[in-house]
């Protein structure tokens, strides 16, 4: 069982010293809260100069695709947004498993 353990950390460290910059980029468009992705980032030893970088342009997008929306649209996004929240948090999580899930049977 411990084996088994080791053995998927360190195939999840491999993934993030490989796609870890792209992950947090792509985690940053989703309203998951950061936090969970920052910790696991940590955990697998991801480089701090690459995980910064990496949140920095990931922000950047996500507030510059907000301040988009609003600017175009307005009270129709915030309306939307706040009446389907929750279902677009679920929804960012389902689409990330099926990443994941797609990249890992490929």
């Amino acid at each position: 069982m411990r084996a088994a353990r080791a053995r998927a950390f360190i195939a999840y460290q491999h993934l993030i010293e490989k796609w870890g910059v792209w992950i947090i980029i792509a985690k940053s468009l989703t309203p998951i809260p950061f936090k969970i992705m920052a910790i696991a980032a940590g955990a697998a030893a991801m480089s701090p100069s690459a995980f910064l970088v990496s949140a920095v342009i990931g922000r950047a997008l996500h507030f510059a695709i907000v301040a988009t929306l609003i600017a175009l649209w307005g009270g129709k996004v915030m309306d939307v947004v706040s009446r389907y929240g929750r279902v677009l948090a679920v929804f960012s999580v389902l689409l990330l498993l099926g990443l994941a899930v797609v990249y890992h049977l490929r």
